[in-house]
């Protein structure tokens, strides 16, 4: 490293790192908790030279010390300079000799070559618009510009894991990899994995959770049962020399059941010994580091990290928000010795900008810092008797600020001409015993069907039981098992606490013996003109093939027996390679699946949607919504949303329509969390807008315009 001189901005190559001297003593201030992680060694301070984070350390840099810069510091400024011109004419991309299996579109370029140049980058395209070629065209040109071989890990949502395979196989020269299936089919990959036959591993985001331990009977034989014997071995010897299995006792490994296959009541002897010795051991051992050095082979977060990836890629990064959650530490903790991280999504927060945090953090933690409460306390206000519910949020110019230097944005609208997609409203007429259904869940707090209560006094339980209604059904709550409980000592308790027998907050809960969770129960109406009108008409009258969305899992049925009715060949979204199938098979005419299905894949051969069922969530309605309106979409796309007539459906599919999530809409409009009376009502049993309540003169004005004009039908 060459001299150091007090106030000269330097830059060494080889560690690719801007470092400077200074005795100004508000570098440690202002670097201490600056994004540009700034570290201190003595009197020198080092920040990175990496676009964009580059440009705000400099910043910095020019503000508190007002330096002069070596030569070389100077051309890394001018290349940092440059970048945007370079993104722009796609200047590194068009140099090189990249075979393009497909041609790419222009925004297709401008992201790819962003990718070259940010090394963290989170990508925000419609859906629709090719993110996963982006990637592909990005890692070529990177394959090019390095000389060898790279590797990517992809993390991505269940449902596009074999949709990445397949377009990553057809459209690039890169060999992908499917790590997934059960521990032990896992742990067979890794056994059998070689360098050269993959280039790009592809996983979900449920890989990287590690799972909790199984203290029933079949977890522990399960978990014992996908270790190697090497592993058993290690870790049985380690019992016996903590004192938690008499030395007395044969070793288990040793009782191989395999020697007898086929013999089940050998097997079942053995396993049982497994258990009754494996039980004893306390759960601070099977958390020790033994153990864990004993379930290495089974770690998947260890095995990826072993991968020394180029890239990490976040498939609808997004469903990584929560701060302490298990999947995003463990996001975390992967990403850290990966340089080059890129987020792929649509959007990264709808309404709630803390959804950011965790995402950007994730890219660079030097954006929002690593102290999450501070950044909740920067851009959130909380309500002073409800510590965890936000009122309104402040700063968000600032926080749009810190994020823009690494996104890159494009609209669907601006890069692509798509067909014209009409979006339609079909009506319904309810039946008598919908009609004094919905009135009665509208008019009371609680409600009884068939000997059960079911309560819906809350806002959105109280939609949620009406939409169920609106769909020919009612679901009914879980029931506790009366003969267990019966007998029980502790049943007053249960009931006035609500503690079902099947959970682990039962007072007499045991792993052992536990209760069967009862099967949900419906209470079906007679009548559903969404299934029995609607819907057999629109099958009838069009032409080509058709994608529906319902919401809930009891519609998916109803319209499975409709379609089978009317001998209509369908595919659901469960199925394995269903968008596959369902573009390349034309005697499917039906693709079915429930709205939170509708991500990352395609499905242009269909050209009508129809929207049996709607949640209360946007998110959902916009990843499915987009399935058949997508690069290579050249018909005009129809759009039908059932509702019945009057009803609530038309102000949720109101909301959905114009891009507004009805959970948070509604839920946004709750005074009580800002009302000085919060407490004492709470205290008191008092309701909202109840006539004891302060606001109970508000009530019609109220539930008119914020429960969505929740009002009875005549």
């Amino acid at each position: 490293m060459t001299q150091i001189q007090y106030d000269l901005l330097q830059y060494s190559s080889k560690s690719n790192l801007f470092f400077f001297q200074t005795r100004n003593p508000a570098v440690s201030r202002i670097y201490g908790i600056s994004r540009t992680a700034a570290s201190q060694k003595g009197t020198v301070w080092f920040f990175p030279c990496e676009y964009p984070a580059g440009f705000i350390a400099l910043k910095d840099f020019k503000n508190i010390i007002n330096g002069r810069a070596t030569e070389q510091a100077l051309a890394r400024i001018n290349y940092l300079k440059s970048i945007p011109d370079k993104i722009a004419d796609q200047a590194t991309i068009s140099s090189l000799p990249i075979e393009y299996k497909l041609p790419p579109y222009p925004h297709q370029l401008e992201v790819a070559e962003s990718m070259l140049h940010y090394s963290r980058l989170a990508v925000l395209l419609e859906q629709g618009m090719g993110k996963t070629y982006c990637t592909h065209i990005f890692l070529e040109a990177l394959k090019l510009i390095k000389q060898r071989a790279v590797k990517a890990v992809v993390l991505a949502p269940v449902i596009v894991l074999r949709n990445w395979c397949r377009e990553t196989a057809a459209n690039s020269s890169f060999k992908p990899l499917l790590y997934r299936g059960t521990e032990p089919e896992r742990l067979r990959i890794r056994e059998q994995m070689q360098d050269e036959d993959w280039d790009i591993l592809i996983t979900n985001y449920e890989t990287l959770t590690p799972p909790s331990q199984d203290f029933t009977k079949t977890g522990i034989i399960n978990w014992w049962m996908s270790m190697s014997e090497e592993r058993r071995n290690h870790l049985f010897e380690y019992w016996v020399k903590q004192g938690y299995v008499p030395k007395e006792q044969p070793n288990i490994c040793e009782l191989e059941y395999r020697t007898v296959k086929g013999e089940a009541s050998v097997k079942k002897a053995y396993l049982d010994k497994v258990y009754k010795i494996v039980k004893k051991i306390p759960s601070a051992c099977l958390l020790s580091p033994a153990l864990v050095k004993a379930q290495r082979d089974l770690d998947d977060l260890s095995f990826l990290k072993t991968l020394k990836a180029d890239a990490l890629v976040l498939d609808e990064g997004s469903r990584i928000k929560g701060h302490s959650s298990q999947r995003s530490q463990a996001a975390m903790t992967l990403a850290a010795p990966i340089k080059r991280r890129y987020i792929l999504s649509g959007t990264l927060c709808l309404g709630n900008p803390t959804d950011v945090y965790m995402p950007m953090t994730l890219l660079d933690s030097n954006i929002f810092g690593t102290h999450y409460y501070r950044f909740e306390k920067n851009y959130a206000v909380y309500s002073p008797y409800n510590k965890h519910v936000v009122v309104k949020w402040k700063n968000l110019d600032k926080l749009k600020m810190r994020m823009d230097p690494y996104v890159i944005e494009r609209k669907r609208s601006d890069c692509l001409y798509l067909p014209e997609r009409i979006v339609t409203n079909r009506y319904y007429t309810v039946t008598r015993e919908q009609y004094e259904l919905y009135n009665e869940i509208i008019s009371q707090d609680e409600i009884e069907i068939q000997g059960i209560t079911i309560n819906v006094s809350i806002p959105v339980i109280k939609l949620n039981k009406i939409n169920q209604v609106l769909n020919g059904h009612l679901i009914f709550p879980l029931q506790r098992n009366d003969v267990k409980c019966n007998s029980c000592e502790h049943v007053i308790t249960c009931v006035e606490e609500d503690i079902m027998p099947w959970t682990k907050h039962c007072l007499k809960y045991d792993p052992d013996n536990l209760v069967p969770k009862p099967k949900r129960e419906y209470y079906e109406l007679k009548k559903n003109p969404k299934a029995e009108e609607l819907l057999i008409q629109d099958l009838e009258l069009t032409e080509g093939k058709v994608i529906i969305w319902a919401y809930y899992t009891y519609d998916v049925n109803i319209i499975k027996e409709v379609l089978s009715a009317n001998k209509i060949k369908f595919i659901t979204a469960d199925e394995a390679d269903c968008d596959y199938k369902f573009e390349r098979d034309d005697s499917y005419k039906v693709f079915l699946g429930q709205v939170s299905q509708g991500i990352g894949i395609t499905l242009n051969s269909a050209t009508t949607t129809i929207y049996y069922s709607h949640g209360l969530g946007l998110e959902p309605r916009l990843q499915s919504l987009d399935r058949n309106y997508r690069i290579g979409q050249s018909n005009a796309v129809l759009v039908k949303d059932y509702m019945g007539e009057g009803t609530i459906e038309e102000s949720i599919v109101e909301l959905l329509q114009h891009k507004k999530d009805v959970k948070d809409f509604i839920q946004s409009k709750v005074q009580c969390q800002s009302c000085k009376y919060f407490i004492p009502c709470f205290e008191q049993g008092i309701k909202p807008f109840s006539q004891q309540c302060i606001f109970h003169g508000q009530k019609v004005a109220a539930e008119a315009k914020h429960t969505l004009k929740l009002n009875e039908l005549h």
